[in-house]
């Protein structure tokens, strides 16, 4: 935690000149690990970190956050809406619909898997399933479908199914995030994904928390860190970095390569109850997929 709190200072030092919409750059905060400690229900745990970035950003609304470092910034703002116009994520939205209609060998197709034929669906993922004692994202209901109806599972994180999520996702955009956590086995996934956010690994001794509480708002180089709250609202995205649409679980990936960290396979048990962590923190907040970034 050490390393972790000098680090995050330093990004303090380095960015005092930052442009923000909500202002100049906000100052050091106090004891934002603690929130990542155990206080009641998953609700209330929402409720404290909403409450905290309201305080460091009282100009920005819920659906503000939608837009990761655009929130922050007017020039990010721009960029992304510029991205938007042009971005190479409809090519992969249009395949996605082009997999998405195409039947089985049983003339079933992935729309018979999702109640109403998957409108609205993806605004309540993931979600924790007693009966597999453990998250569901969409991928993996994706591939539990294919299994369904007689085909094998597509590997995670490749085209053809980021490509099925995109689209599956988009057509839940307007919709609010609604994950629930109400059972033991959702509140324990939620917990093991907040304990996970919060955890320091790598050779940098950080965690994700280091970044996007610790230090959000602030510049990591050329990287403007954002919050995490309706972090999952615009994923799958298309990020020129990446030069490619992209999961949630690519950017968990990346995150940990930065602190040199092994990463996790696609859809491990950690990244699965980290976006469900991320998810529930981003209830009320309006879906828009694929989203665009830097």
């Amino acid at each position: 935690m050490k390393r972790t709190l000098f680090f995050a200072a330093s990004f303090f030092a380095l960015s005092a000149a930052a442009s923000l919409i909500a202002g100049a750059a906000p100052s050091t905060p106090a004891k934002w690990w603690k929130l990542g400690e155990r206080s009641g229900s998953p609700a209330k745990t929402r409720a404290r970190i909403t409450r905290y970035y309201q305080r460091m950003f009282p100009r920005l609304t819920l659906q503000d956050y939608a837009l990761g470092s655009g929130a922050l910034s007017k020039d990010m703002r721009r960029q992304d809406e510029e991205l938007g116009a042009f971005s190479p994520a409809g090519f992969v939205l249009d395949k996605g619909a082009k997999l998405w209609r195409r039947p089985f060998p049983d003339g079933k197709s992935y729309a018979s898997c999702y109640p109403d034929g998957g409108k609205g669906a993806a605004a309540h993922y993931p979600f924790y399933s007693d009966r597999q004692q453990g998250v569901v994202t969409i991928p993996v209901s994706l591939n539990a479908c294919r299994e369904k109806h007689g085909l094998k599972p597509l590997p995670y994180g490749k085209p053809e199914i980021v490509a099925l999520e995109t689209y599956l996702t988009s057509l839940s955009n307007g919709a609010p995030i609604a994950v629930e956590a109400r059972s033991q086995g959702a509140v324990r996934a939620f917990r093991a994904g907040q304990e996970f956010f919060f955890r320091d690994e790598g050779q940098l001794g950080l965690a994700c928390a280091s970044c996007h509480f610790g230090a959000v708002g602030h510049y990591l180089r050329a990287q403007l860190l954002s919050p995490a709250l309706g972090m999952t609202a615009t994923f799958p995205k298309y990020r020129m970095k990446w030069g490619k649409v992209g999961t949630i679980d690519q950017r968990f990936r990346g995150c940990q390569k930065k602190i040199r960290a092994k990463p996790e396979p696609f859809e491990s048990v950690n990244y699965r109850n980290l976006q469900f962590f991320l998810a529930y923190l981003g209830d009320g907040i309006t879906i828009k997929v694929p989203g665009n970034g830097p």
